[in-house]
Order: structure tokens, then sequence, then C-alpha cells
């Protein structure tokens, strides 16, 4: 059983930590002193030793390098986070905005794990008020935690789930490793472990290298990332190497360079399997293939798509994979303007003088791309952070050049282009690492180091406010919402969401991401859906043809649950029924009424006789649900016979108004203008029903209301967007962009 970790700005007794940054600091501020008398509270006795430079304090300010006129940034107040310490600092928010930021200490480890752990001491702060205060959180006294350099993520069920960054090798099983994994389900209150993890990677060459310090190195490293598939899979990267990978580091013989891979879990990240190599090549960079971060595209034209940035040890790296991990591309160079590590002219002459007698340039002088951190905002933008170091290994000597520093770039179009690049830290001391989270729509936390090695600093945050322009903001949550949808939610939800985004126009994304993944949707209970799906967003009548003949396949089949859905789906296609599925209809259209709206339907497609008077009658029907079927058939085949449409008023104004049946059949007067007497007062409840109806009203009425609404108007429905139920929010969504195309 794992080991509970208490600790809460509620109930945590140690005191806040967290102050604006001054504009000039030369000596450690009072407050460092503070936190190393709780810090040695919470881990130990051992005193902090003194650095040996002091600490130059340099607040952060937003250096423009490329501009897009899209993007509008406002830079918050710097906080300390640690004072006097924590470099390198990792940063995760939650779905409820708290964030937890870990940063490496100068005091030793505590050793009380049976594995590897850091070199230095790591300590974890929590902050619940958006970064204005932070509170130190220990698991337990002199206790080394989980160290979040693996990746920290939150499921689609709330549940977080915190992954060390050591896989050491399992002495008893071959071709086995062992990770170490914590969970909390209450927002961080409570967490529990450490838990095992297994991590079948049956090529990872434990040893034969070092680290860059020059010590035995046997683990593989998770790095930076957990991502979660829209199917609950789970994907983490991780840096390691396999027999054969023998090239050695330029600057470190013993240390070989590493590639990257990804792992898989099923089960919640209780065991992960080798997935695939996402980059190798000896020649790369002077470490290979490091420190990776993943991100997943969930808008636009990449959506689905998963990202991969990597340092080298000199250019940043990226792959990208289309089918959830399985394969990557070749990896590129990342093109961000303004960053150039090659350009050694701009610094060189800090570390030598180039018009020296003799002088010859030295691969000593070339800059690195360091640690690359990934997210992507809910409107789509992906943020890149990238620390740059010139030169690579000689920035610590004179960290003044203007090119060192931290870097954030931003692309709208899913990490084809970085249109938009801010440098908020330059010519001043850092270790280059930094965590960037969302905080709320809109707003980023960023965190970061102000020392280099061997200094006194701390770890500093700041919000960072981005605007984007250029794309009404209703638009955009709307469009976010039906992604969301589309690549969060399952089976008949997703079909509801792939079809409003077919509406939307962006059939072309829903068809490829539907091919790629249809054996795995073909064994769901929404095949139907899935295939319904393809066939409207078909490129040619002999796609549609084969998905169709699917669904009919099914519909033919005795005994199958979802033989209705067949029917229904074939009838919403408008397929014409013929060969042995038309007397079958037939035969079933004399079954229970609740059933029978949907064969009389279809029938109607086909010209048999009797079908809308027989659709009249069940308006009538007993049965709430053939009620409600009935309505919603007719709302779908908007037949236009007088007889018919007196028939449905009638029935309007005869249900309840608390019947599940009412939304159904108000929808069809609506859309029908069965009374045109009557249209105002119906589409006042319609309007109100959204407000407060059922999830299944909303759903049915967001689509009834389309068009009859311009782009003025498009803001009185936003609220559906927050519904708490994604057909609401997809309904929602869909009524939004209609309006805005009025």
């Amino acid at each position: 059983m794992g080991r509970k970790w208490h600790g809460s700005p509620d109930s945590c007794p140690e005191p806040r930590v967290g102050r604006p940054v001054p504009r000039i600091a030369c000596k450690p501020a009072p407050t460092f002193i503070a936190l190393v008398i709780s810090l040695n509270m919470l881990g130990g006795a051992e005193s902090a030793p003194r650095p040996k430079r002091p600490h130059v304090e340099i607040p952060p300010q937003l250096t423009p390098i490329a501009t897009d006129p899209r993007f509008e940034l406002t830079l918050g107040q710097p906080t300390v986070i640690m004072s006097g310490d924590g470099r390198q600092p990792y940063l995760f928010v939650s779905s409820q905005g708290t964030l937890f930021c870990q940063a490496q200490l100068s005091l030793p480890p505590f050793n009380s794990k049976p594995k590897q752990v850091y070199h230095t001491r790591i300590q974890s702060m929590l902050s619940r008020d958006g970064g204005v205060t932070w509170t130190p959180w220990s698991h337990a006294p002199n206790q080394d935690p989980v160290f979040i350099e693996g990746g920290m993520v939150e499921r689609a069920d709330g549940t977080i789930l915190m992954l060390d960054t050591f896989i050491m090798p399992d002495a008893k099983k071959s071709g086995y490793g062992v990770g170490e994994i914590w969970k909390s389900k209450d927002d961080l209150r409570t967490v529990s472990g450490p838990h095992d993890a297994e991590f079948h990677l049956p090529h990872v060459a434990w040893s034969g290298s070092t680290n860059d310090f020059g010590r035995p190195h046997a683990s593989a490293r998770a790095h930076r990332s957990i991502v979660e598939l829209p199917g609950g899979d789970l994907i983490t990267s991780i840096y390691t190497r396999f027999p054969g990978d023998t090239a050695p580091s330029s600057y470190m013989p013993t240390m070989m360079k590493t590639r990257t891979i990804v792992a898989r879990s099923r089960d919640g990240g209780a065991t992960w399997a080798y997935l695939a190599t996402v980059a190798v090549d000896a020649g790369v960079g002077t470490e290979g293939y490091g420190e990776p971060v993943l991100v997943r595209v969930s808008q636009g034209a990449r959506a689905g798509r998963l990202l991969c940035y990597m340092r080298t040890g000199r250019d940043l790296f990226g792959a990208f994979s289309d089918d959830a991990g399985a394969t990557w591309s070749r990896p590129l160079p990342v093109k961000i303007p303004g960053i150039d590590v090659y350009a050694t002219a701009h610094w060189e002459r800090r570390f030598a003088d180039p018009k020296a007698p003799g002088y010859t340039p030295s691969d000593d002088m070339i800059g690195a791309a360091v640690d690359p951190e990934a997210i992507e905002m809910k409107d789509g933008t992906l943020v890149l952070g990238v620390g740059v170091r010139v030169p690579a290994r000689k920035y610590n000597d004179d960290w003044r050049a203007p090119q060192n520093g931290n870097y954030l770039a931003f692309s709208t179009d899913g990490g084809d282009t970085w249109s938009h690049v801010v440098q908020f830290r330059a010519g001043a001391p850092t270790t280059h690492y930094m965590g960037v989270r969302e905080l709320q729509p809109g707003l980023l936390y960023v965190v970061y180091d102000d020392s280099a090695w061997n200094m006194e600093g701390q770890t500093v945050g700041f919000q960072l406010a981005v605007k984007r322009s250029g794309v009404a903001p209703l638009r955009v949550s709307a469009h976010a919402a039906l992604q969301r949808a589309f690549h969060e939610e399952r089976n008949w939800l997703r079909v509801h969401a792939a079809e409003a985004l077919i509406a939307a126009g962006e059939g072309a994304m829903v068809r490829e991401v539907f091919l790629r993944e249809l054996p795995v949707l073909e064994a769901g209970p929404s095949r139907i859906g899935a295939w319904r799906v393809l066939a409207g967003a078909a490129l040619t009548p002999a796609e549609r043809a084969t998905c169709v003949a699917k669904i009919e396949q099914v519909f033919l089949t005795d005994g199958v649950p979802d033989r209705l859905q067949a029917i229904e789906s074939l009838a919403k296609l408008g397929v014409v029924p013929s060969g042995a599925v038309l007397p079958r209809a037939k035969a079933m259209a004399a079954g229970p009424e609740i059933e029978q709206p949907f064969f009389w339907w279809a029938l109607q497609h086909a010209g048999e006789s009797g079908s809308l008077a027989r659709l009249g009658e069940l308006l009538r029907s007993r049965e709430v649900a053939a009620r409600s079927r009935a309505g919603y058939a007719l709302r779908w085949l908007r037949p236009r016979d007088p007889a018919l449409l007196k028939k449905l008023a009638v029935a309007v104004a005869a249900e309840p108004m608390d019947s599940t049946a009412r939304p159904y059949l108000l929808s069809a007067a609506l859309s029908l203008e069965a009374d045109p007497a009557r249209m105002a007062a119906w589409q006042r409840e319609a309007e109100a029903m959204l407000a407060t109806g059922p999830v299944s009203a909303q759903y049915e009425l967001s689509q009834t209301l389309l068009g009859r609404f311009g782009a003025r108007d498009a803001g009185r429905f936003g609220f559906l967007l927050d519904g708490r139920e994604a057909d609401t929010r997809i309904g929602g969504a869909l009524l939004v962009l209609n309006a805005l195309k009025q």
C-alpha cells in the first residue's frame, strides 16, 4: 500500500511562500531564511550550503522576437515560489486551477527509496490562488518525493497521475523496468503512493553509460509528458538507449547519446509497454535525442496529431505522429524565428577574441536549445517554451549575451509554424528550464529559475495573459467545444460531435480520424454511428455505399442490439430501402409502436403509401417514446401536407409541458411551421427550454433553431458552451457557429 500525502493551504501548518519580485535585490531576501527553516522542518536538519556567487535579480520582461499582430501578451507581477534556492522547475495545473511546482534544491537527497533518486533534494510547492501564494508540500518527513520530471496528467475522470522520472531495471524480469507512480482523486489534497509501475521495455540497454557528471546511470528517464488519448490510453515520453546506441557525447565521452521513445498504458498507468521510437540518430547534436515533451493537438487541420519536441545539445528537434504514437515522422530541426544556436558571432567575443592572431572558431561557441515545454491552450493555440544557452556549455561563465535566456513561441496552425515569439528572460542568469500551463482560458502561468549554477537564486512564477484576435472569441469557443467533444468523448457523444463538425465544414478532418480509428470503432457500441459519420463525410458515392452496406447488414442481422439504430441511421442518411431491406422494414413496421416511427420514416423514402399518415397517427400514441420519435422523424422528413401539419400542431397543444416528448413535437412544429399563428409562442418556448430543459431537449432544439438567428444573436446562446453535459455543448456550439455564418 502506498503512503498518503496530505496537505493543502487550509491544513498545512507551514507558512505560505509567495511575494512580488522586487526591482533590485543584491542579497538573499529574508524569505529565504524562513523557507530554509520550513524545509528543515519538512525534510531533515541539514543546513543549505551558502552558494558561491550572490544573487543577481533581473525581473522578467517581454521582448518581442517575432511579431504576429493577432497576439497581445500582458505580463503579470512576478512572484517568488522558492526563495534562495530551487532550480530547473516543472509545473502542473489541475482542471480546478491548482498549481503544483517542483524544483531542485542545493541540499542532498534523503536517499529514502530503494531506487535511484535525483542527486539533489526535490522540493514541491502548491498554490490554489492562481500563483499568488505558495505552500511547501511533502508527503512525509525525510522522504524523497515522486520527481514529476517524469510527467503529470489529470485524466478525464479527474484522477491526477504523477510519474517519477527514473525507470529502473527489474532484477527479476528481463526486458522490464520498474517505475513509480502516485495518484490523487481530490485535486492533490491527498496523494497515494508510491505505486509500482511496470514498464515492458525489451530493447533498453540499462547499463553502459553515465550521466553528464560522469556517474553511472542505470535507468531510463520518463520525461515531461503523460498524454491521455481519446480512448483512455496513456502515452508517455522516455529517453534512453538501445543496444548499439554507443555514440559518445562530445563533451562527456562516458555518456552515450540517447534516443526518444514512447510507451503506452492501457490500465491507467499500472503497466506500460514500448510503443515506438520517436527519434534516434548517432550523428545528431551532442547528446542525441533527449528531454522530450509531448503535446496532442485537438483542434484545426492537425487535430489528433501528437507532437514531440526534443533536446539534442544543439538544435531543438520535432517529430509528429498521426496514428496515436504508433509511427513517427522523420525528426527535423524546429524553426523558431529569432533563435539560431549557430549564430556564434553574436556572443563569442564574450569568451574569446575573434580578432586575435591565430584565432580559430570552435564548436564550444555553438549554442543549445534545452528542455522544451509544450502545451495546447483551450482556444487551440500551441505554446512552446524553450531555453537557449549561448554557448551551450560556457554560458554559465558569462550569461549576459542577450540571446541567452527563455523563450515562448506561439502557433495557430498546429505547430506547422511559430508566428509569435517572445523572450521573457534575456542576458540574465538561469538554468533555462521552465514550466508553462494554462490557468484558465487565455491566462498562462509560467515558472522559471533566476540563477545559474553555483549561484544564489530562486524559483519565480508569473501570469501571462494571451489575447488572440482576428478570430471572434465566441467562434473560437464554439469550435473548441466541438473539437474537445470529438477528441475526448466516447461512443454516441463523439458521433454527435463528429456530425456537428461535418456540418461546420470540417468533414475532411473527421473522415481522416474515423478512417484511421475504424477497426476500433467498428468493434464498439457506436459502430452504426461511425459508419453513418463516414457516409456523411464520404468523398465518393462508392465510399458512401460501402458504409451504407455495413449499416444495412446490421439491420438484416437478427438478435443484434443495434438493429434499431441501423434503420434510424439509414433513414437519417436518406437511404431508399431496397433489396432485402425493404420487405424486412415493412414487416417490422407492424411491430411495437415505440419502434414503428423509424420504419415508417425509412419507408417514406421508398415512397411507401401511407407512411406519412402512419407517422401522423403515432403523434397520438399512448407511448411517449412513439410520440417523440414520430415528431423527430417528421422534422427530418419535412412534409408539407396541410392535414399532417394540422395534426402536428394539435399534438403540440395536447402534449403536457413536462413530457419528454414535448421538445421533439415542438421541434418538428417549429421546423415545419405547422401553424404560423403559433410560431412566435413556440419559438419563445423553445428558447426557454434551451436554458432550462433536459439535455435531450437542448440538443434537439439547438438543431431545430439553426438558421433562425443571425450573428448578432449568437452571443445569446454562448451559455450552452459551458453546459455540464457534452450534448448540450455540442448542440450549443453548432447553433452558435451556424448563427455566426448568417
